[in-house]
Parts: C-alpha cells; sequence; structure tokens
C-alpha cells in the first residue's frame, strides 16, 4: 500500500483491480494516474451499468452486503481474524 499526500495508490497485476485488496476499489475509488497497476478495470470506463467495475461490485456486494464498510466497523461485527487483527488484505 502506498500513499501520498492523502491519496491512496496500489500496484495490482492480474486482479485489474477489481478484487477487494486492490486499496484503491475497496475504498470505493477509482485508480489514479499515479497507480502502477496493470490493465487496470477500476475506472470511470468501466463504471458504466454493464461495465466491469460495475458488475464487479455488484457480485461483490450479493456475497457481502458489508464488503465496502471501513475494516475498523467490519471488525467489531464478528471478523474471524485472530493473530492479524484485520490488518491482511483477505480480511473476511
Amino acid at each position: 500500500r502506498t500513499e501520498r499526500k492523502g491519496r491512496v495508490t496500489c500496484r495490482c497485476v492480474k486482479s485489474r483491480c477489481l478484487k477487494l485488496y486492490c486499496e484503491c476499489f475497496m475504498e470505493s475509488k477509482f485508480c489514479c494516474a499515479r497507480c502502477q497497476c496493470e490493465n487496470c478495470g477500476n475506472n470511470e470506463a468501466n463504471s458504466t451499468p454493464n461495465g466491469a467495475r460495475t458488475i464487479a461490485i455488484r457480485e461483490i456486494l450479493e456475497r457481502r452486503p458489508d464488503a465496502f464498510e471501513p475494516r475498523e466497523h467490519r471488525a467489531r461485527e464478528g471478523c474471524n481474524c485472530k493473530k492479524n487483527k484485520c490488518l491482511k488484505k483477505y480480511c473476511e
């Protein structure tokens, strides 16, 4: 995770920035020019009603309605992380 001047940036390679372990996607923000991601799908062009970003968000919310809530809130609601205290990107 890289944070410059209050803006989160990512370096995703295979996920097209459409998974919850992408910091930009998880915070419901588009990737910016400073991101070093490859083949990015988390941009305004893919946010149309049938775009890849919109479909990915819809599928994630169907499985987990609280997926885009801040981690601190999810941890209090019953997260299963014991050792890493929700610091890993794959927190449930």
